[in-house]
């Protein structure tokens, strides 16, 4: 109850503002807090309202688009005018949630910067100190790895590096986690230690055997140790994985110094209850899960192999334990180490992995032996050279930045030459050997795009499936421990056992009375009973699934369950692709696609984005025709992308240009008809002889027999006329609106025509056209069309079978958490 409460107070805090419309601009003053992405012609920033101080527990950013900008830096204080919009974005099965990633990284809003005035230069010595570091590091090979290893910054990293990663399962070792905090808590340890005991042995100190002073020595050892990871930590930026692992590097200097005894899970349930009060939001974050349960299967791990060492001591005589007590060679000692170094990581990397497909939906193969080589390697070399380099980095400027302050004009000079020139040399210099150590990883993440099945995408059925399989493995595994525990053959009466639904009723006076009857058989009896009353709940959905059978007795569920009552099933998903239009048609074999969404630049279009992902998560690996209505950017910008994808695919259109592109592969909408099964594609009419593109669209008819669905692009009133005239529709139970919703279609006689029973409407959430426009909407219900759209419910998936359809929606049913509702604020648009 406490830890609702918490994220309510939490989310209130940074959610409660209201907006103006997104009409009018807003004036700030900001600070600039990171930066976030970089192109050619705008960058992405997160920025903090200096004016808002009513935040609540949490310190709530803006992620603006800057369009041209001038030289940017952390740090700065700008005034800016922007325009605002809610954090709602796009929801689609498969695709990255960026609602959710805003509300983890506490975005509260979202927009474009109009005008800009540099209020404050960059004046904090920290943001100094990492931009000269970062500009440095830029000029090296791997400096993209080494400003994500020492600042936390991931700005450099190409999409190609990204996917390297992705495919070696190596991207947690740039991600500053417990690894590296421990890595560089040691490193200064032990030179700590090692300057304490020379300082002593120099200073002839009497007092260095005393315990009290060892103790002394001891504490400011462990204080330094933890200093220089706590700065490293700050230096990076706490993430949820580096805040864990402060937090338990603190706790066990702590219960060090206090002579307190803690197990690691103690220590790593303090560490969650302390990332969670920290920031709630942080169980938003796939970091949080890999980091939690990687160090639980670390524990899990060193735990298990202590018990089994324990229990073959138990089993020796006495002359085998003095034998065993014997010291050990190094040979044996390193033979142990690799030992539990190889249980560490295939436990890692098989946990890690179901982990990594239920979160992103693909799996590494490689990651096991690939990480047996890159994690004692970084550990050993990169990290602490890496960070010896950074010390001696800092000192030096350190030196020169404190002589400036004294005004000390040379110090300028060389600082200008040494940390800001075009060839920065000291930087080069001092992070060569770190350079050079990330050659190797290097050259194995260049050559993993070669080895075969590097990275697998799997369906979200499949996951499930799976997930059913380990949780069916885990059930059989505690049958088979109560059973060894009780000491009788449950396996061998597995079917009287089915029955035993009265053990789930036995009361709890039984108990007592048969406890207090034979106190000798107590622990023999609970295991039993215990047992008992699993195998009991284990045999409900048996009975459940017999009932639905039997008592049932309709042929609607016997043909459910039957293939020709599954081929015949067809669905249809209505993707949410802004303002645009994506629509996917699938029936056993044949997989359709109408439209593809937007594209904008060179580097972003919802087909590699939301298109590509949600035929990978539904499991559709080929595509047999893609229909583009018109040629309209928001229903054929991703064209391209999905031509090259699937190279095997039909183009469906009436564009010259896409015609000539494609010959061999292309063929005109006039005409087109498909069946498979039961369902139907057609297209119906022609719209070549109008002028307007609109209407020119590919309008498609969908048909089972037992329900009808028009695709209607674009189409405006005259195209619409067309379609009435020709009487080659009728009846249809779902139509898309035409043109989005817009003022210039859906006329009453189409309506009268048509007589939907749903409109779906492809429209993004505030947009800048207003579309659907409140006067078609009103349309449709004085008809009592229920109506849908994507903006708002998301993505709409249609089951359509034998007896009608049944609509689902991304935040209303497919995922229906608290972080995928809908915020609305800042609704109110321009008119078309």
């Amino acid at each position: 109850m406490m830890s609702l409460m918490w994220i309510t107070v939490a989310f209130h805090g940074l959610y409660s503002h209201s907006l103006p419309n997104n009409d009018t601009q807003q004036i700030i003053k900001a600070e600039i807090v990171s930066l976030v992405n970089q192109n050619r012609d705008w960058i992405s920033v997160d920025v903090k309202n200096l004016a808002q101080v009513d935040a609540g527990l949490l310190q709530g950013y803006y992620r603006l688009s800057w369009p041209k900008p001038p030289h940017v830096e952390v740090g700065q204080q700008w005034q800016l005018s922007i325009k605002v919009k809610s954090i709602s974005n796009i929801a689609n099965q498969g695709g990255f949630n960026q609602q959710k990633y805003f509300i983890n990284r506490h975005i509260i809003y979202r927009g474009n910067v109009k005008q800009a005035l540099l209020i404050k230069p960059n004046t904090s010595t920290l943001n100094r100190f990492k931009n000269q570091l970062s500009q440095g590091l830029t000029a090296l090979d791997n400096g993209d790895i080494l400003q994500a290893l020492l600042l936390g910054q991931k700005q450099q990293i190409s999409q190609t590096r990204w996917q390297q990663l992705r495919q070696t399962g190596s991207g947690h070792l740039i991600a500053i986690s417990g690894l590296h905090l421990s890595v560089v808590f040691g490193v200064f340890y032990f030179l700590l230690q090692f300057l304490c005991q020379w300082w002593l042995s120099r200073r002839h100190c009497r007092h260095r055997n005393n315990i009290k002073y060892y103790f002394i020595y001891r504490a400011w050892v462990l204080l330094g140790s933890l200093a220089c990871a706590f700065a490293y930590a700050y230096l990076a930026g706490f993430s949820v994985a580096t805040t864990r692992a402060m937090v338990m590097l603190a706790l066990v200097v702590s219960f060090s110094l206090l002579k307190q005894y803690s197990t690691p899970w103690d220590r790593l349930l303090y560490a969650l209850f302390a990332v969670l009060v920290i920031d709630p939001f942080a169980m938003l974050s796939s970091g949080f899960y890999l980091s939690f349960i990687a160090l639980m299967l670390i524990l899990l791990t060193i735990d298990s192999r202590q018990k089994t060492m324990q229990k073959q001591a138990e089993k020796v005589d006495y002359l085998a334990l003095q034998a065993a007590s014997a010291p050990v060679s190094v040979v044996e000692k390193c033979r142990q180490q690799l030992c539990l170094l190889w249980s560490i990581q295939w436990r890692l990397g098989l946990g890690l992995s179901l982990l990594q497909a239920l979160l992103f939906g693909y799996i590494s193969p490689h990651s096991i032996w690939l990480n047996l080589l890159f994690v004692p390697w970084f550990s050993i070399v990169v990290i602490p050279v890496a960070i010896l380099s950074l010390c001696l980095w800092s000192f030096i400027w350190a030196s020169f930045y404190f002589a400036q302050s004294l005004g000390v004009s040379v110090a300028t000079q060389y600082i200008s030459a040494l940390f800001l020139g075009h060839e920065p040399w000291l930087t080069l210099w001092l992070f060569t050997p770190a350079n050079i150590s990330l050659h190797p990883f290097n050259a194995l993440l260049t050559a993993s795009s070669s080895l075969p099945f590097a990275l697998l995408t799997l369906p979200e059925p499949l996951i499930a499936a799976v997930l059913l399989f380990i949780l069916l493995i885990i059930l059989l595994a505690g049958a088979v421990w109560f059973t060894r525990r009780s000491g009788h053959n449950w396996f061998a009466t597995w079917p009287r056992r089915l029955t035993g639904l009265k053990h789930v009723f036995v009361t709890t006076a039984a108990h007592i009375k048969q406890k207090g009857e034979a106190s000798q058989r107590h622990h023999h009896y609970d295991s039993r009973s215990t047992q008992k009353r699993i195998f009991s709940l284990l045999a409900i959905p048996v009975f459940i699934g017999i009932a639905i059978s039997v008592i049932g007795g309709s042929n609607k569920v016997y043909d459910a369950l039957t293939s020709k009552q599954l081929s015949e099933s067809w669905q249809m998903h209505v993707l949410d692709v802004g303002q645009g239009s994506a629509i996917v048609i699938k029936q056993n074999e044949l997989a359709i696609l109408y439209d593809t969404g937007a594209k904008y630049g060179d580097d972003f279009s919802y087909a590699q984005r939301v298109i590509l992902p949600f035929l990978q998560a539904r499991g559709i690996k080929h595509l047999s025709h893609i229909v583009i209505s018109h040629n309209d950017n928001d229903h054929a910008g991703g064209l391209k992308v999905l031509a090259d994808h699937f190279q095997q695919a039909i183009i469906v259109t009436d564009i010259n240009s896409v015609l000539a592109a494609y010959p061999l592969r292309s063929r005109p909408c006039k005409g087109f008809e498909r069946s498979d099964n039961t369902l139907k594609v057609e297209a119906v009419g022609y719209g070549g002889n109008f002028t307007s593109d609109n209407n020119q669209s590919c309008v498609m008819l969908l048909s089972d027999n037992v329900s009808n669905v028009l695709l209607t692009g674009d189409i405006e009133h005259a195209r619409e006329q067309q379609l009435i005239s020709e009487n080659k529709i009728g009846h249809v139970d779902i139509v898309f609106a035409p043109h989005h919703g817009s003022e210039t279609s859906s006329s009453e006689s189409l309506l009268t025509e048509l007589t939907p029973t749903v409109a779906l409407f492809n429209a993004g959430f505030a947009n800048q056209y207003g579309f659907p426009k409140q006067s078609v909407l009103n349309r449709y219900h004085q008809r009592h069309i229920q109506t849908y759209v994507t903006g708002t419910v998301g993505q709409i998936s249609v089951d359509f079978n034998r007896f009608g359809y049944n609509i689902s929606t991304y935040r209303g049913q497919l995922s229906p958490f608290w972080y995928n509702r809908l915020f609305k604020f800042g609704e109110k648009v321009k008119a078309e």
